[in-house]
């Protein structure tokens, strides 16, 4: 930018001065004759034009110089302005760096922290690893000794389960030592794994070849049976939830798919049949953890009522499918974020920060080695909420000379402004909002259908003990129930409640290839694998050459 400058009128001090001159000769007439200056130089008009160009040339001067100095007190405002403007700028870059500095100094203080708990926790971990690997080699002599005792036990009390459920117990911890002290859990296990694939061809072999009389004898010559059921593996794991009594009636059970609740807070539905290679031990672990890890985000977290409280259980489901294996485990706790939904299978990550959780960020470490070493999927997703409308159907009996009465309504579950669960119930142009709805009548209760609007599905209940609280879950849903009906049914009163159940949470799931798919022919993997060998080949023989 060019700044104007500011000149000294000189031109109109001189003129100026020559005018004062020329006055003041004209004023004494003596000096002009002494100096014999023409007498036409002070003729009148004459001073009268030098007076009025002088002062004509001193008044454009002026006005020029004010102009220029307008402009010259414009340009240094406007500098001012640009100083000022650098100067705050100047502040908010040091007010940036103070407080990136003080961010600076914070992540720093942060990283050392969460490396110094991780190195710790990795020395940790390395020394526990070590303990293990000295208790498992010098443990071995003793480890023999109480099996061949209980063993012996065993057999000479056939009739006491005790021994059974302590032999399995010991070598589940065997079992666990041996995954603690192996440097590669899923290489270790994945080894294992090949070895009962050949005794369970093995196995295949000898009942082809003893004939269809001998196809359900297990083989004598097999070190180890090299298969286990799913559901034997899942009770094992329950065992501490569940009473004896409860378990033993899931274990005689000839169905095939047997579901309920036990008093520990859960939720199950078994399918039989699921015939897995390996160590029944492993997926023991693998139920272990997730149920374990379930149960305790499912006692902390907050439910739209106290009555909908009861029911927020954690559920565990069985299945078969495509020749896989399917568990799955939910639990009512929070939602899993994206940024950590890689973090919690890693080695000591945990979110049980407080002391009285006591997290070691060891569980699904290990269920993730497991998995990848019985060559299966491990993952993971958050269950949201879904607004539903529902039509009720309440027919009660005749009461006197009166008839059958009939309630319809239609409710509308949804989230509220407190992000909890509300039925919005509309009776001509009143409209309640309320957490439970209920009905109170002075008659016996005789049936109650309900409908749900998303599927177009109505479930019927008629089966009512007197005296008694009858609870029924939404069939749609087992696994996560959507709404609880609660009926007190007495001979002259009855008492029915809708109650609507919060189902987000986190729902793991794993999957794992069946035994019997080993024998099944895949022609694409088939041909995949043959063109990776080809491709193979080709190299060998250009190296050759």
């Amino acid at each position: 930018m060019k700044y104007p400058r500011l000149s000294f009128p000189w031109l109109s001090v001189l003129l100026l001065m020559v005018l004062c001159g020329y006055l003041y000769l004209l004023a004494q007439p003596s000096l002009a004759n002494f100096y014999r200056l023409p007498e036409g130089l002070f003729e009148w008009p004459l001073p009268l034009v030098m007076m009025a160009s002088v002062f004509l040339l001193v008044w454009v001067e002026v006005r020029r110089f004010c102009g220029r100095q307008q402009r010259l007190l414009r340009a240094m405002a406007a500098m001012e302005e640009q100083v000022a403007g650098l100067k705050e700028s100047k502040k908010q870059l040091q007010n940036k760096a103070h407080s990136y500095s003080n961010q600076t100094e914070k992540l720093k203080l942060f990283i050392s922290d969460r490396l110094l708990e991780y190195i710790e926790y990795d020395e940790k971990f390395l020394h526990f690893k070590g303990i293990a690997a000295e208790v498992r080699h010098n443990g071995i002599i003793c480890y023999d000794q109480l099996v061949m005792a209980l063993q012996h036990a065993r057999d000479q009390a056939a009739e006491q389960p005790l021994y059974p459920q302590a032999l399995t117990s010991l070598n589940y911890l065997w079992d666990l030592l041996d995954l603690s002290t192996a440097d590669n859990i899923a290489l270790h296990i994945n080894n294992q794994l090949c070895e009962c694939e050949e005794y369970y061809y093995q196995a295949q072999l000898q009942r082809e070849q003893a004939g269809p009389e001998a196809a359900q004898q297990a083989p004598s010559e097999l070190p180890y049976r090299p298969t286990f059921m799913a559901q034997d593996a899942v009770l094992r794991a329950l065992r501490p939830l569940m009473a004896e009594t409860e378990l033993d009636a899931i274990i005689e059970r000839e169905d095939s798919l047997c579901s309920g609740e036990a008093g520990g807070g859960f939720r199950y539905q078994l399918e039989k049949g699921c015939e897995l290679l390996g160590n029944e031990n492993h997926l023991v672990l693998v139920v272990e953890n997730l149920v374990k890890n379930g149960l305790f985000y499912s006692a902390r977290a907050v439910a739209s009522s106290p009555a909908a409280k009861r029911y927020q259980q954690v559920a565990l489901r069985l299945s078969r499918q495509e020749g896989r294996m399917r568990l799955s485990v939910f639990n009512p706790g929070p939602p899993i974020d994206e940024a950590k939904a890689e973090q919690i299978y890693q080695l000591g990550y945990t979110t049980r920060r407080a002391r009285d959780q006591h997290g070691r960020g060891l569980g699904l470490y290990f269920v993730k080695e497991i998995v990848n070493g019985y060559e299966g999927a491990l993952g993971h997703h958050n269950v949201e909420h879904r607004d539903d409308s529902y039509s009720i159907r309440i027919e009660f009996e005749g009461s006197g000379f009166s008839g059958a009465e009939v309630v319809t309504e239609l409710v509308e579950v949804g989230l509220d402004g407190d992000h909890k669960l509300s039925c919005r119930l509309s009776s001509g142009e009143e409209e309640s909002v309320t957490r439970i709805l209920e009905w109170k009548r002075g008659r016996a209760i005789r049936s109650v259908e309900i409908t749900a609007r998303s599927s177009g599905q109505t479930h019927a209940f008629t089966d009512f003990s007197l005296n008694e609280t009858v609870r029924g879950l939404d069939p749609e849903h087992p696994q996560i129930p959507r709404w609880a009906l609660e009926v007190q049914a007495r001979k002259r009163s009855s008492k029915i409640s809708f109650i609507p159940l919060d189902s987000e949470g986190v729902c793991f799931e794993v999957s794992l290839p069946l035994a019997d798919r080993q024998f099944e022919y895949d022609e694409a993997e088939a041909s995949l694998s043959d063109t990776y060998l080809s491709r193979i080949e080709e190299r060998y023989r250009s190296i050759e050459r």
